[in-house]
């Protein structure tokens, strides 16, 4: 095929083999037409499998120019175009053999265990904290999520593999909207019905919902069961009032007031905001701890000289009347100081730096001690 190829009509004797130039133009027109046109269609990047039909004709393209190029060296006896001719020859020929050695061992590992990544039947799933519920209850009833194919392929999938939780309205997504769609569906909701929130189900993760787990966590008629780091999981309860009030710093406790109040609450940094609108929390949070002593950070993080605990409202946040507060976990070593604020469109929209007392860096730094003397 490439000799033909190359003796087609229309080659010049100074350019590339006739069918080159054609394939060349296949290629760069595909690889446009899935630039313009991917972003229009589907929601995911664009990623390998859709420049998957440029593979062969790229390859004919290259074989036919480097077959070209061969060609004039065989006729100028040109030793150092001989020489890159072998060069490229051998480059694709190991690149060849690297491919096929890394296609095999992941078809070896996909067949034992499942494709690599979040795929829905992937070992991603296999440890997810949410499903072990559900394995413990299996009378769950209705079960409503912020991504219900998310929940069907890989528990259904996965765990169950027997259709219990099956059938074609199964995990019925939560309704689109905001907090007053969720409470008008509440309302109608059947009771004892499940809800299951995805923290952090990356590209699972549902754009259609003005709502989040901070809205969850404290709303009339959803009793919070289980929360895990994967997420949350309540159960509707009509009759269910949360007693969720504004935190007030403990006596003593030094405040930093900015754009939140930022205390200090035993093994847990506060922020607090009363008033409180939505728009407040939607930009990211960024935390950044400085020990006491650079040695209690974790080792990919030394080079930097703090830990990086960012996170977003939802996942430590709780919408209230009126205000709205986020708890997170500090960890077990001293810290010295936190700077810590919100990410805005171009840079830090407010930031603030939190200075742990004294005696709570020496509390902690006591602790460290004993932790490591048993060790």
């Amino acid at each position: 095929a490439a000799s033909r190829l190359r003796r087609a009509p229309g080659r010049t004797e100074g350019g590339v083999g006739g069918g080159a130039p054609v394939l060349f133009a296949f290629v760069a027109a595909h690889a446009a037409f899935v630039v313009v046109a991917a972003p229009l269609t589907v929601t995911q990047p664009v990623d390998s499998r859709y420049l998957a039909p440029v593979y062969a004709p790229l390859a004919l393209a290259a074989a036919l120019t480097l077959d070209r190029f061969a060609a004039r060296a065989r006729e100028r006896r040109a030793p150092l175009a001989w020489t890159a001719v072998f060069v490229v020859l051998t480059a694709a020929i190991a690149h060849t053999g690297l491919a096929a050695r890394a296609g095999l061992a992941a078809t070896r590992a996909a067949l034992e265990s499942g494709y690599a990544g979040r795929s829905y039947n992937t070992p991603y799933w296999d440890g997810f904290s949410l499903f072990a519920y559900f394995r413990k209850t299996p009378d769950a009833g209705p079960i409503f999520a912020n991504s219900r194919t998310v929940f069907a392929a890989g528990f259904e999938r996965i765990h169950t593999r027997e259709g219990r939780y099956g059938g074609k309205d199964f995990t019925p997504r939560l309704p689109a909207g905001g907090a007053d769609d969720l409470a008008r569906w509440i309302d109608g909701a059947p009771e004892g019905a499940h809800v299951v929130w995805f923290r952090r189900a990356g590209q699972f993760r549902k754009a259609y919902l003005d709502y989040d787990a901070a809205d969850l966590r404290c709303f009339r008629g959803l009793r919070p069961v289980e929360e895990t780091p994967d997420g949350l999981i309540l159960r509707v309860d009509k009759g269910y009032a949360p007693d969720c009030r504004l935190p007030s710093p403990p006596e003593g406790e030094a405040v930093v007031r900015a754009k939140f109040d930022v205390y200090r609450d035993g093994e847990f940094l506060v922020y607090s905001r009363a008033p409180c609108a939505r728009e407040d929390t939607r930009a990211r949070f960024f935390l950044h701890l400085y020990p006491v002593d650079a040695e209690d950070l974790p080792p990919r993080r030394r080079i930097y000289g703090y830990d990086n605990l960012d996170f977003r409202f939802g996942e430590h946040g709780m919408r209230l009347d009126g205000g709205c507060a986020a708890r997170v976990p500090l960890p077990g070593w001293p810290a010295a100081r936190a700077a810590t604020g919100q990410i805005g469109g171009g840079g830090a929209s407010w930031r603030v730096e939190y200075r742990f007392p004294p005696a709570a860096r020496a509390g902690h730094a006591a602790r460290n001690s004993l932790q490591r003397a048993s060790r």
